[in-house]
């Protein structure tokens, strides 16, 4: 397995030291950064923090590459959430960039430093644009993993319904494990170059609630309920057009929406049977 060929290094970001000190013991060519506290609704009661993962982490490592003579690559995971209120669905890479809340805004912050330092010293920087990324990894405080969590605690007799808020909300969902490979193939090209990793497929929650229930054989509609509390005042229509990086890279994602479900819908069945035992 491949944690077994892991080093697991704990990094102190507050304390620029500590990435210099990684970099020179560890012969460092490489730098994927992944930091973020990324829920959008928590970064309103958690700016400190967001700005701190998301933001200056990016600044400390860069301002260390540079030191450095800017000979390490870097990738930034940059999000759709900069487009703040998009005037085009699907979004490209020219989208007017508007950040709307903290969350985008620290993403914001950051994705311009890696434009700004690889256009002043010609550094091997580039952002990827994540669109929605889920795995049986995402945490229960996002929709995708609440829903399938529910689904299989549903089928398991552990719970009798799902509570959701607006079923007309509309997201780009993909595997995560593509958009990582993405992320490497974008340190492995000729340039460095930003781009949006994305399906660029809309689906709303209602799809992703039916495929969820038809993985495990149910009818959605015995157990759903709608919770009007849940609603989003301003529910934002995010599509990633992913042209650019297939014509430049040939990445694309190779996941589809029912197998991404299926594949989370399943891991969570095996983990609420595990606690069972």
């Amino acid at each position: 397995e491949i944690i077994n060929r892991i080093t697991f290094i704990y990094l102190d970001y507050g304390k620029p030291r500590s990435i210099k000190d990684i970099f020179e013991r560890n012969s460092v060519n490489e730098v994927y950064n992944f930091a973020s506290q990324s829920h959008v609704g928590q970064s309103w009661g958690k700016m400190v923090e967001t700005f701190d993962s998301s933001t200056m982490i990016t600044v400390r490592i860069i301002n260390e590459i540079h030191n450095m003579g800017g000979g390490i690559k870097y990738f930034q995971a940059s999000s759709c959430v900069i487009f703040g209120t998009p005037e085009q669905v699907p979004q490209v890479e020219s989208t007017s960039m508007q950040p709307d809340n903290p969350y985008g805004l620290a993403k914001y912050s950051a994705h311009q430093l890696v434009r700004y330092y690889r256009e002043r010293y010609d550094y091997f920087l580039c952002s990827g644009i994540f669109y929605n990324h889920e795995s049986p990894r995402r945490t229960l405080e996002f929709v995708s993993r609440k829903i399938t969590n529910n689904v299989a605690k549903i089928k398991l007799g552990k719970l009798h319904k799902l509570e959701l808020g607006n079923l007309d909300s509309i997201r780009d969902w993909g595997y995560a494990p593509d958009y990582v490979e993405g992320a490497w193939m974008m340190l492995q090209a000729d340039k460095s170059r930003d781009y949006i990793l994305a399906t660029g497929k809309g689906h709303t929650v209602k799809q992703f609630v039916e495929e969820a229930f038809n993985v495990v054989g149910l009818d959605y509609k015995k157990y759903l309920c709608i919770n009007k509390s849940l609603f989003r005042s301003n529910d934002t229509i995010y599509i990633g057009n992913p042209c650019k990086i297939k014509s430049d890279l040939g990445w694309y994602a190779k996941t589809t929406f029912k197998e991404l479900i299926n594949i989370m819908v399943e891991s969570d069945i095996n983990v609420e049977k595990q606690k069972e035992v």
